[in-house]
């Protein structure tokens, strides 16, 4: 099935992309369907710098990655992509976490992929310890299913340095305006993953961050 459009597309996390082609055969859904469940986890991340008049001004981790929804799909499986990181205006910083989510219908011969986004989306830290309290706001995106949320650098900035201390940033978001949240614990070391579910590892993001955020914020 390639009728996506090319937003659509480049909106979805890898996988569906893939799923979009693979299951336009009736006899490769099934294969498709198991290499779904041997991927699930973090599929990539990797680290941006963003520049503005030759200064940095944004260090941000790119994710993307596949989860069961046990809580509002009875266990079907979703699509998760975005950023997370640290963004300067003049001498102010502040959080921002940009949430993805697409449901994967697998139902049929062909996936079906449907854009939804959250209506809440956090970090969520060591003991539970999350950054919702310090939301500032939500800002429109003009890509399907995704959720931007705007945060105080405090205590979201220790959040994520000591996920980074465990190779680990988790994020959480809720389905459909529900209570209820997903947890999504993030790998930071994933840099790829086969559809056998083998991934390969490297610290070469957290590394990247590293650098930016010590040239953004000069000690």
């Amino acid at each position: 099935m390639l009728s996506l459009n090319l937003k659509l597309a480049a909106a979805a996390v890898p996988i569906l992309l893939w799923l979009s082609i693979t299951g336009s055969n009736a006899q490769n859904s099934e294969r498709a369907r198991q290499s779904l469940s041997a991927m699930a986890g973090t599929m990539s991340v990797d680290a941006e710098t963003e520049m503005s008049s030759a200064s940095v001004t944004g260090c941000h981790f790119m994710f993307t990655a596949v989860a069961q929804d046990l809580i509002y799909r009875q266990g079907g499986y979703i699509g998760v992509s975005g950023n997370v990181g640290v963004r300067r205006a003049n001498n102010n910083f502040g959080i921002d976490l940009k949430v993805v989510v697409f449901d994967i219908d697998s139902s049929k011969s062909s996936f079906v992929l449907k854009p939804s986004a959250p209506s809440r989306a956090y970090l969520v830290g060591q003991d539970f310890q999350t950054n919702l309290s310090s939301l500032i706001s939500t800002v429109p995106s003009d890509t399907p299913g995704a959720l931007v949320s705007l945060f105080q650098f405090h205590p979201s900035f220790g959040i994520i340095m000591n996920g980074i201390g465990r190779g680990k940033i988790t994020i959480a978001f809720n389905r459909d305006g529900g209570d209820q949240d997903i947890r999504l614990p993030l790998e930071l070391d994933v840099k790829s993953v086969s559809d056998s579910g083998q991934r390969q590892r490297s610290d070469e993001a957290v590394r990247s961050f590293r650098r930016c955020i010590k040239t953004m914020m000069p000690q």
